[in-house]
């Protein structure tokens, strides 16, 4: 199509009347113009974009400087320290040479190694007192000494006379300086089981405690490379049974089986000539669930084996 000239021309140069005088033009940036104005000759004028910009470098310069003044800091101390490990490898290597060595590291790890058993935690009734730690304070007490605290949850607001004459036997033993495993005991108002605080399901009953702790001290309470550990288990089981037995028939069928495996020429259960958790477990429910009169036999001389060998 064809065009049609611009009516009005909006960039066309004005013609002002000479009659008056000349205002200046009120929507020039009045800022600029006052700082122009206000820069020393021969200056140039920096605009606002290159001064956000020049100050953003400075400040990435400053930090630039400092990171890497921890830097060259990091590498002389791991440059100090890798001159201390060459020195106690040396040393090491110099201490290897000596006699005798082996057997000093073998038994500086063997200490260390008992000191690393995390803390034990155990939950019991003070109706039912956990005789099986005066059995194994004894029966470690070249090897390991049990360091047992005991501590009141509120659940309880005072404990028996037969839970304050345990403390009282806990607290007689002596110690031999041998490495210690902590014990804390916890007088809670539970069932007649003790439970051992390893997750959010505790270990229940003192058969089982102790097949835990037969497994976390393998060295000296392990039972399952003996050859009657069958039989070992079997006496657990008849422990744990007999702390869950209510009625007089049924925990007298217990103790029959219980005397069974008191056999002749043999001073602890299942034909043993060595005290095993079996007898520990079996001696702590006897004293908490059965009553006196009812251990008869063969079974109350091995009981009384077990009541003179708490109180050497």
């Amino acid at each position: 199509m064809y065009e049609i000239r611009p009516i009005i021309t909006l960039d066309a140069p004005t013609k002002l009347p000479n009659c008056m005088y000349k205002l200046k033009n009120i929507h020039a940036d009045l800022d600029n113009v006052l700082e122009e104005k206000s820069l020393p000759p021969g200056t140039k004028k920096v605009g606002t974009f290159k001064q956000v910009e020049q100050f953003l470098k400075n400040i990435e310069n400053r930090e630039m400087a400092a990171l890497e003044d921890r830097q060259e800091k990091l590498l002389s101390q791991l440059e100090e320290l890798k001159k201390i490990m060459e020195s106690i490898k040396s040393n090491l290597n110099k201490s290897s040479n000596t006699p005798n060595s082996c057997n000093k590291t073998a038994k500086i790890s063997s200490a260390a190694k008992v000191n690393n058993i995390p803390d034990i935690v155990i939950n019991v009734n003070p109706r039912y007192p956990p005789y099986f730690l005066l059995f194994l304070q004894r029966l470690l007490k070249n090897e390991i000494s049990l360091n047992i605290t005991c501590h009141l949850h509120s659940s309880v607001s005072e404990i028996s006379g037969k839970s304050e004459a345990f403390i009282s036997n806990l607290e007689k033993f002596p110690t031999n300086g041998v490495p210690s495993m902590n014990i804390r005991l916890i007088w809670k108002n539970i069932g007649p089981n003790a439970e051992l605080s390893v997750s959010r399901f505790p270990v229940q009953g003192e058969a089982n405690i102790l097949r835990f702790l037969a497994r976390t001290l393998d060295a000296y309470l392990g039972y399952e490379k003996n050859p009657n550990v069958a039989k070992i288990d079997y006496l657990l089981d008849l422990s744990y049974k007999l702390s869950n037995t209510n009625s007089k028939s049924s925990r007298s069928g217990i103790l029959q089986c219980l005397s069974k495996h008191v056999l002749p020429n043999f001073k602890w259960l299942g034909g043993q000539n060595k005290i095993t958790i079996a007898d520990i477990a079996v001696y702590d429910s006897l004293v908490n669930f059965a009553n006196k009169n009812e251990i008869s036999g063969d079974l109350n001389k091995w009981f009384n084996n077990c009541e003179g060998y708490i109180k050497s």
